[in-house]
C-alpha cells in the first residue's frame, strides 16, 4: 500500500502540580496496575503495537531490539501496566526529561478492553505515578510538570480523558503528515528475528492467498469470513466505474455496512471507501497519460460522481491535480487514444 498524507492536528496538555489531577472513577470491574520494573522490549513492543495499531502508532515500529532496550533501560523510563483477570489490558508510559518535567508519551488499552472505564482509571494511576516519579529515582528533581500529546489520528476518546484527568491544552498544531504502512516487529534479536524458510513461506503463501499483508498490521481472521471480505473487494475490483457505494458492496459480501467496514479494514489495512477510491485513481491515471478525454470525462467514466471529491483523491494518492499530472506524464510526440474510442470501449458514461 501506498504511503498516504492525512491532516492531522496536534493538542498538547499539561499539568503544573499535582491538584491539577482529577481522579477517576473505580472501574466495575476488578483490574490490578503495577509497574513493568524489568525493562522488556518484548513486552513492551508488544503493548505499543497491540494498543496502537488501530490508531496509526508508527513512530517506533523501525526500533531494533537495542534501541527498545536502550530506551527502557534510562533512568526513570517506567511503564506500568494494567490487567485484568491476569492478561494485559493497556499500558501507561513515562519519559522522564530535564527540570522535573515528565512526559506521558504512550497510554492506551488495547481493543478488547475498550468500554470498560478502564481508561480514565488508567491514566490517573499514570499521571500520579509521574508526579512521584522522585520518591521511586532518588536522582530525580521533583516533578513540577506533567505533560502529553495527542492527535486527531488517536482514538476518539483520547483527548476528552486527558481533559477530564486536569490536563490543560496548551497549544495545538495543525499538519498534513504521511502515514506509513506498519512494517513487522524486529524481534528479540538477530539469531531469533526471523522465521525459519519454510514457515516464512507458508505465512508468505496465506497471505498472499487471502489478500493480507505479512506485517503485523494484520489480524488474524478465519478463512470462511476473508473468503467473504475478498468478495466485497472482488466487487470493487470488477465494478469500479460503477456507482458502487458501500453499503451495495458490503451486501455482495453478505454483511450489513458497518460490519463489513470493520472487517475490510481488519483484512487490508483500508476502508472499503478508501479502496475504491483508490482503484478508481489508478485507472484515471491511465486515462489521463493515454486518453484524449478532458478531465471531467475522465473523473466520470472512472466512477466518481463530484470532480471535486476526485480531485481532492487524486491529489492525496499522486500529490498532483490530474492536470498536473497529465502535463508530467505525457509522451512528447505520442498520439492520445481518441475520446471517442475510449467511450466506446467503455461504454459510454454508463447510467448517465
Amino acid at each position: 500500500m501506498p504511503t498516504r498524507r492525512l491532516d492531522v492536528t496536534t493538542w498538547y496538555l499539561e499539568q503544573r502540580d499535582p491538584s491539577d489531577l482529577k481522579p477517576a472513577r473505580v472501574p466495575s470491574v476488578p483490574v490490578a496496575i503495577a509497574r513493568a520494573e524489568v525493562p522488556s522490549p518484548e513486552l513492551s513492543r508488544f503493548l505499543y503495537t497491540a494498543v496502537g495499531g488501530d490508531w496509526y502508532w508508527t513512530d517506533r515500529l523501525g526500533w531494533t531490539y537495542e534501541q527498545w532496550r536502550n530506551w527502557l533501560s534510562r533512568p526513570g523510563v517506567e511503564t506500568w501496566v494494567a490487567y485484568r483477570l491476569g492478561t494485559p489490558a493497556g499500558f501507561v508510559e513515562l519519559d522522564p526529561q530535564p527540570d522535573g518535567e515528565v512526559e506521558i508519551p504512550c497510554f492506551g488499552l488495547l481493543p478488547a478492553f475498550t468500554g470498560m472505564g478502564l481508561g480514565g482509571h488508567l491514566l490517573d494511576v499514570g499521571a500520579r505515578r509521574a508526579w512521584d516519579l522522585a520518591s521511586r529515582w532518588p536522582d530525580r528533581a521533583p516533578t513540577r510538570r506533567v505533560w502529553l500529546h495527542t492527535c486527531s489520528k488517536d482514538g476518539p476518546h483520547a483527548l476528552p480523558n486527558y481533559q477530564a484527568r486536569g490536563s490543560a491544552c496548551t497549544t495545538s498544531r495543525p499538519a498534513r503528515r504521511p502515514s506509513p504502512t506498519p512494517r513487522p516487529a524486529p524481534g528479540r534479536a538477530p539469531a531469533a528475528d526471523a522465521l525459519s524458510g519454510a514457515r516464512r513461506a507458508r505465512r508468505g503463501t496465506l497471505c498472499q492467498h487471502v489478500g493480507m499483508g505479512t506485517g503485523t498490521g494484520a489480524r488474524a481472521v478465519d478463512v470462511a469470513t476473508l473468503a467473504r471480505v475478498r468478495a466485497g473487494r472482488d466487487a470493487m475490483d470488477r465494478d469500479w466505474a460503477e456507482p458502487l457505494d458501500v453499503a451495495s458492496v458490503a451486501a455482495s459480501a453478505g454483511y450489513s455496512r458497518y460490519h463489513f467496514v470493520r472487517l475490510f479494514r481488519e483484512v487490508y489495512g483500508e476502508t472499503p471507501g478508501r479502496y475504491l477510491s483508490r482503484r478508481r485513481v489508478e485507472r484515471a491515471r491511465e486515462l489521463l497519460r493515454s486518453a484524449n478525454l478532458t478531465v471531467t470525462e475522465i473523473c466520470v467514466l472512472v466512477g466518481f460522481s463530484s470532480l471535486g471529491t476526485f480531485c481532492t483523491r487524486f491529489k492525496e494518492e499522486t500529490g498532483m491535480t490530474p492536470t498536473e499530472f497529465r502535463a508530467r506524464a505525457r509522451t512528447p510526440g505520442a498520439a492520445a487514444i481518441p475520446g471517442c474510442f475510449v467511450l466506446f470501449w467503455a461504454g459510454g458514461f454508463r447510467g448517465r
